[in-house]
């Protein structure tokens, strides 16, 4: 809860591959995660609930087996559940709650 605004910038994606948790909770971050999140493929614990981010990257499956903790909560997020998110083999906590999602089947 820094106060921070905007959307995230797409050099969020180059923070490096080794960075583990990033944590933009409680902000007013907007817009869509931008594409280049995936390429932080050493994360394990994301937190960027509270905010107002209305799309999850379709990329975001490439993290995939360091994804412990994934918290959305409390986002606009719009459309159907995707399915990349099925790749996150090791994930343990995904937060979704309150967002915009559309109702429909979750990927099997």
């Amino acid at each position: 809860m820094c106060g921070l605004e905007g959307t995230l910038p797409p050099c969020i994606g180059q923070l490096g591959a080794s960075l583990e948790i990033i944590g933009f909770a409680g902000n007013e971050f907007h817009g869509a995660i931008p594409t280049s999140f995936c390429n932080l493929t050493s994360l394990s614990q994301v937190f960027l609930d509270h905010n107002s981010f209305d799309g999850i990257p379709p990329c975001i499956g490439q993290i995939g087996a360091t994804m412990k903790l994934l918290h959305l909560s409390n986002n606009p997020i719009r459309g159907n559940f995707t399915r990349s998110l099925c790749a996150l083999v090791s994930l343990e906590v995904l937060d979704l709650n309150n967002n915009e999602m559309t109702a429909g089947p979750i990927p099997g």
